[in-house]
């Protein structure tokens, strides 16, 4: 799901800016802009651009993954994590703090952009997702080959 995600969002930057729009935020969202804030024609890119691209259901993909992750994913996705905070960190992107939701799903803030602001500042829409997966390797390669499952989770 986090690759679908990704995917989808450099189909909608790229869809935004072959229109002609940068991501200047959603009608509604948490910045509290009403609608006739923003220019009509950047309106339908961002409907155009979401159905071109699919990142609703990417995104709520990727919600219902998160939220169905077992105590043992949970765990192995924790232990990743830092690996993951400190390779972006290394590349110059701004990383949020470590904080467990209530099932101790570790993530970096509930921001908008996931706590995530690259390097030079700016949004979900100046994303390289080229660093995101790098990292996100780093950390799973990382997690193969130190993870083990603590006592808790076994059966036995």
């Amino acid at each position: 799901p986090i690759d679908g995600l990704l995917n989808s969002l450099n189909v909608f930057n790229n869809c935004l800016a072959d229109q002609g729009f940068e991501l200047d935020g959603f009608p509604g969202d948490d910045s509290g802009r009403p609608p006739e804030d923003f220019e009509q024609d950047y309106i339908q890119a961002l409907i155009a651009c979401a159905a071109e691209s699919g990142i609703q259901e990417a995104g709520t993909a990727f919600g219902e993954a998160q939220a169905n992750l077992s105590p043992e994913e949970i765990e192995q996705t924790n232990f990743g994590l830092p690996v993951f905070k400190e390779c972006l960190e290394d590349l110059g992107w701004e990383v949020g703090e470590l904080i467990p939701d209530d099932r101790g799903a570790l993530g970096f803030g509930d921001d908008a952009d996931f706590g995530l602001t690259p390097p030079g500042g700016g949004g979900i829409a100046d994303f390289n997702t080229d660093d995101i997966a790098a990292c996100r390797l780093e950390a799973e390669q990382y997690t193969v080959e130190n993870f083990e499952p603590s006592s808790a989770s076994d059966d036995g």
